[in-house]
């Protein structure tokens, strides 16, 4: 999210809520070749494309944005060919009604991470295929982030990578996984929810017996891009000229994506992009949240003071940080983008209505209605139980002792 507001604020062009349908090969008799992509506005009708692009594939797209169109400046583009590559994030296919919408342009880079596959088919390349390896972590109370002051590994699996680990959080919290189920394996996929949990706390126990399995307060999941290949795809398509693909990026994804970036970058290069450094580009995203003492100047209702009016009990988040998270680059229209960028109802609380009245949630969606002038009603709330693995969004004392006992820890 970060890297994607600082590449509008930096003038790349972001089709939101966009999904690609087709991309084909075009050109003029005695002229070059071009790609042009149709895309279809997902709000404007029935969508046709599921957008499946998991976060190193956004992250790597954006960073591509980012380099590649700020850092280095087409000499060539001008105001009639505003696409001098498509950044295509796409996969699965639905009926829709919502109008068609072709972009020009000479080179696709397709960074669609579990739709890769699918985009690729589009240009007829079916060199290979994405097989998605499940991932899930537990998260718990801060009072549990004492733990560790490192992360604790396991020896790594020959097949599925580095295993669960226990890691503590910049926030303080600890965090147990991930997990490596593989999407096509009968087996893993059809694991209960218990047996997932099970398998985490237990595996984390070896590593670090003391923690308390029953605080508990939160689960993640996600899906790795793997592909039948078992490496990272970065090269042109065969089938088509100015198609370059940057897929199967899975862990440590998010570690090697800017140098997959400049890579990505290189290549268009060789292919005869025309770059100029651009020497207004900034690199640097003013930050949202604001580094607390404490509840110093701090107060829950404290209305006609954004700066002091605190929202979110747990995380100390501020009406002032909201109301900044709403004005910025990308729209906001729901709670969980406002989570995702505060933190309001990531604490142990998990936006409960008993531990503050009205919620953190509740706040945060009156907040929101009123920055971006739209009816409460129309605001997204955080659904569930989404990717979780938990019993229910907020555990009683008798889920958090079976997953006590899940561990070990009675």
């Amino acid at each position: 999210i970060a890297r994607a507001e600082n590449s509008i604020d930096n003038g790349v062009f972001l089709k939101l809520h966009h999904k690609v349908v087709a991309i084909s090969k075009r050109g003029t008799e005695g002229g070059p070749e071009h790609l042009v992509v149709t895309a279809v506005d997902a709000l404007g009708g029935t969508p046709k494309w599921v957008m499946i692009c998991k976060w190193v594939a956004f992250f790597l797209m954006v960073l591509l944005g980012i380099i590649g169109f700020i850092f280095f400046k087409p000499a060539h583009v001008s105001e009639a060919t505003p696409f001098f590559a498509f950044l295509v994030c796409a996969a699965t296919q639905l009926k829709s009604s919502a109008p068609e919408v072709p972009f020009k342009t000479k080179f696709v880079v397709n960074a669609a991470g579990n739709g890769a596959d699918a985009v690729a088919q589009m240009v007829n390349d079916t060199s290979f295929a994405v097989r998605p390896r499940h991932g899930e972590y537990i998260l718990l109370h801060k009072n549990q982030g004492h733990m560790v002051n490192a992360t604790i590994f396991p020896c790594p699996d020959p097949h599925k990578g580095k295993g669960v680990l226990v890691q503590g959080t910049i926030w303080g919290n600890l965090i147990l996984g991930p997990t490596a189920r593989d999407a096509h394996d009968p087996d893993e996929r059809m694991s209960t929810k218990d047996n997932v949990a099970r398998y985490i706390l237990t595996n984390c126990k070896k590593l670090v017996p003391g923690f308390n399995a029953t605080e508990v307060i939160h689960s993640f999941s996600g899906a790795r891009a793997k592909t039948d290949r078992g490496d990272w795809i970065i090269e042109e398509s065969v089938e088509a000229d100015g198609f370059l693909h940057a897929a199967g990026i899975d862990s440590p994804g998010l570690a090697g994506s800017p140098s997959i970036a400049l890579k990505i970058v290189d290549m268009l290069k060789e292919r005869g992009l025309e770059l100029e450094k651009n020497p207004k580009f900034n690199p640097n995203r003013r930050p949202i949240i604001v580094p607390k003492s404490g509840w110093k100047n701090l107060k829950v209702g404290a209305e006609g003071d954004p700066e002091k009016n605190v929202v979110c009990k747990c995380e100390k988040v501020t009406e002032a940080e909201v109301i900044d998270a709403c004005h910025r680059s990308i729209p906001i229209d729901n709670t969980q983008a406002i989570r995702k960028r505060t933190r309001a109802g990531m604490g142990h609380c998990q936006g409960d209505p008993q531990n503050l009245k009205p919620s953190c949630e509740q706040r945060v969606a009156a907040i929101i209605a009123r920055e971006r002038k739209i009816p409460i009603g129309k605001v997204g709330r955080r659904t569930w139980p989404a990717s979780s693995i938990l019993p229910a969004r907020w555990m009683d004392d008798q889920q958090k002792a079976v997953y006590g006992k899940m561990a070990g820890s009675f």
